[in-house]
């Protein structure tokens, strides 16, 4: 929809805005205990840590989930204050993640040549990857076009994912969720700290049964 707007210098701006959605579902938000989606990731769409390599084929989350995996969505369109404090709190967390032996897995809009460009500027140290088409983010909830984040959250322009951390066991269900809908930064440490070291003794426990 266009708009015309004359400033006080009787200078007429055009000013598009975006189209509300017509209809408007509520995006299924996952808790604790609900069995996960499954998904494929294509090797080229990931860039890895120095050290770690690429698998060599398509791969299946189960394949990832042979041990706990933290699964998590950014779009650097967030903004610089909550783009900067996500990766300082990934960061953290893939701390965490490493000493517990599970997997962490960050999703982003952004296509494999940019990306690879940005964590290596960034120096960051987990993989991240290219989610084609919000294909993913859609499976979990993080995107949703007939309920865009654009359309809630003040000074977010752009058609972005929301941030969302999960915890996915070797039986392929969360023993985490946390969609932030209102970008409050609101994340459960403790809570996250405990779901991810009761994953791993409990991984521990079925490997030497």
């Amino acid at each position: 929809m266009l708009y015309e707007i004359i400033d006080e210098e009787g200078i007429v701006h055009s000013i598009s805005l975006r189209p509300r959605p017509a209809t408007r579902s509520k995006s299924h938000v996952f808790s604790v205990g609900q069995k996960a989606p499954r998904f494929a990731l294509y090797p080229q769409n990931m860039v890895c840590p120095t050290g770690k390599s690429k698998p060599a084929g398509w791969i299946q989350s189960s394949e990832l989930l042979k041990r706990p995996l933290v699964l998590a969505f950014f779009c650097e369109g967030w903004g610089e204050t909550y783009t900067a404090k996500m990766i300082e709190k990934f960061s953290e967390m893939n701390a965490s993640v490493e000493k517990t032996g599970a997997e962490f897995l960050v999703l982003t809009q952004q296509n494999p040549s940019a990306l690879a460009k940005w964590t290596s500027k960034l120096n960051i140290q987990f993989t991240m990857a290219y989610d084609e088409n919000n294909r993913i983010a859609r499976l979990f909830g993080a995107y949703d076009a007939q309920n865009p984040v654009w359309d809630r959250v003040p000074g977010i322009n752009g058609d972005v994912t929301t941030p969302a951390v999960f915890i996915i066991n070797s039986q392929e269900t969360f023993s985490f969720a946390a969609l932030d809908r209102d970008f409050e930064f609101s994340w459960d440490d403790a809570a996250f700290q405990e779901a991810l070291y009761a994953d791993t003794i409990n991984q521990n426990q079925l490997r030497y049964a």
